[in-house]
């Protein structure tokens, strides 16, 4: 669903910036593959 509003630019680069990390899995402290 893509709102195309005044303001719904601003708010899709903001979700697009903040979905970013939030998509990606986050950062995991490397673990030794045996």
């Amino acid at each position: 669903m893509i709102i195309l509003t005044a303001g719904g630019e601003a708010l899709i680069r903001l979700l697009r910036v903040d979905s970013r990390p939030v998509l990606l899995p986050p950062p995991k402290p490397p673990v030794p593959r045996r």
